[in-house]
């Protein structure tokens, strides 16, 4: 039976590889790609003083050492030839997508057999597949494996999934048969969760808050907050977990002031505003993923507290947890998903801005998954409740199959958009014209280096007035692009003007280069 689910998330891995093979023939884009990879001189040679740059030196505002080592190796393997590396990355999806189906139905078993539902061994497999390719195929993940810069996140969920396997395996038996802590604490499956969270941690700080996941996953599906002996300890065996994540939260926090974004600049109320709606939009997209792209612009201060656009968000987020917590009371695995989901997007939502986006698709990798589990389950529910042959079950599993082709053409579509510089740029602009101040930028950076000084400096008014339209205070660059730009088609006059309003802006943001 366990080789027949593995089989069937190995085929969720290899679906998931061929769907994504259009990022093969990507290049790479002008965003970060050149600081991080084709122009990072760092990653040309593996010897003592890479490790001691990787491990000990700031740059680029990233501490990611294990993320730059996969980059100096596939310099090793290909040079910089972006097939090699975007290879790598789509290799690693496949990895991550073979281990969430593995997840899944760890996940789903555990809490079936707490409820006392019986699954049969078709609806292990069912569920493999459903919860891997929910996961694989969803366009939420075409950024990650399309842009070569965001390694990053794909390495660190490709040890931090295995390390949440290696934590249920490891809680399953101590909820059945608890311990001494001394016992806990030297168990294999233990080590091999903490092991495996170090490694996610050396590669981004995003599952910072996984031992809080945990946690919550002790109180269900696992449910060992209900006996005495099996609670004994409980946050105890957590505090290395916790320790690893407060030394890799402070070296974070100790590299970001020089990029964080003020308070003056963007509120506090307008940050909880953000945050709010981004929990929302991001479970909207998961539902319906129309029209994504590259940069959400951060809409500032432009949003009037307590107007109804303001408030909206926030309502419906307490709503959401207050209908969680009163489901609890029958079935808390709404609850449990709904707070695993809230608290691995927590090192994203804003609080802490460091750069003019709002959200970004990338920061679904991890927080997605609970959300695919979830309806995995509900399938896997279904399944079981058809006959074998009957025309509930054809239905239930032509509709899925609909989804996940509608998925598949989506996420293809949304790769092939980052082929290069232009076409990722332009995507966004035709998908969200009035929300695109920073791709218009981006693109008009792209342009006039080509040597298209017109398209660039059109690009660059346009972006002026979508980024002055939401108060956005860092646009000293852009009106220094279009100065240049007007310097390149002879309109001296245009450009002397746009750099009089560089040097009247405060000087804090005259040298700015958005992130």
């Amino acid at each position: 039976m366990k080789n027949h689910v593995r089989h069937a998330a190995l085929l969720a891995a290899v679906i998931a590889c061929i769907v994504c093979l259009p990022a093969l023939n990507n290049q790479f884009v002008d965003w970060d790609d050149a600081q991080q990879i084709y122009q990072n001189s760092h990653l040309t040679a593996i010897n003592a003083e890479f490790f001691k740059w990787a491990f000990l030196e700031q740059y680029w505002l990233l501490w990611m050492p294990l993320t730059w080592f996969s980059f100096a190796i596939d310099y090793q393997l290909w040079g910089m030839n972006p097939f090699g590396f975007h290879l790598t990355s789509l290799l690693l999806h496949g990895l991550n997508t073979f281990c969430v189906a593995l997840l899944t139905v760890q996940v789903i078993k555990i809490s079936f057999r707490r409820k006392d539902i019986p699954l049969s061994h078709k609806s292990l497999v069912f569920c493999a597949l459903v919860g891997g390719l929910l996961f694989a195929l969803h366009p939420l993940k075409a950024e990650p494996v399309a842009w070569a810069t965001d390694r990053k996140g794909l390495l660190n969920a490709a040890f931090a999934i295995p390390s949440l396997i290696a934590y249920l395996r490891f809680a399953g038996r101590q909820a059945e048969h608890p311990t001494s802590l001394t016992e806990r604490l030297a168990d294999r499956s233990y080590l091999a969760a903490l092991l495996l969270f170090l490694l996610s941690l050396l590669c981004k700080p995003m599952s910072v808050t996984l031992p809080v996941v945990m946690i919550l996953l002790d109180r269900f599906p696992l449910k060992r907050f209900t006996q005495q002996k099996s609670r004994q300890g409980l946050f105890l065996e957590k505090i290395p977990f916790f320790v690893a994540s407060g030394i890799v939260s402070l070296i974070t926090i100790y590299l970001k002031p020089i990029s964080d974004i003020s308070f003056s600049e963007i509120t506090f109320w307008s940050r909880l505003y953000v945050a709010c709606r981004s929990l929302i939009e991001y479970l909207r997209l998961m539902v319906l993923p129309n029209d994504l792209m590259a940069l959400y612009d951060h809409p500032g201060n432009s949003v009037a507290l307590f107007s109804w656009q303001y408030i909206w968000p926030i309502l419906l987020v307490v709503l959401i947890t207050a209908g969680c917590i009163y489901r609890a009371r029958a079935d808390k695995s709404w609850l449990t998903i709904w707070l695993c989901y809230v608290t691995l997007l927590l090192p994203v939502l804003g609080f802490s801005q460091n750069g003019g986006q709002a959200m970004a698709d990338r920061f679904m990798y991890l927080p997605g998954i609970g959300l695919s589990i979830l309806i995995a389950a509900g399938c896997t529910r279904l399944y079981q409740r058809q006959k074998a042959f009957g025309p509930g079950r054809a239905a239930l599993v032509v509709s899925i199959i609909a989804v996940l082709v509608a998925y598949a053409v989506v996420t293809q579509g949304l790769i092939k958009s980052w082929h290069d510089t232009d076409s990722l740029w332009t995507h966004a602009i035709t998908v969200r014209p009035h929300q695109a101040g920073r791709a218009y930028y981006q693109r008009g950076l792209y342009r006039l280096v080509q040597g298209d000084y017109s398209q660039a400096a059109a690009d660059a008014s346009r972006s002026l007035e979508i980024l002055s339209g939401i108060g956005y205070t860092r646009i000293a660059k852009v009106y220094s692009l279009r100065a240049e730009a007007y310097e390149k088609m002879g309109m001296l006059d245009e450009a002397a003007s746009d750099m009089a309003k560089v040097n009247s802006l405060p000087s804090p943001w005259k040298a700015q280069r958005w992130q």
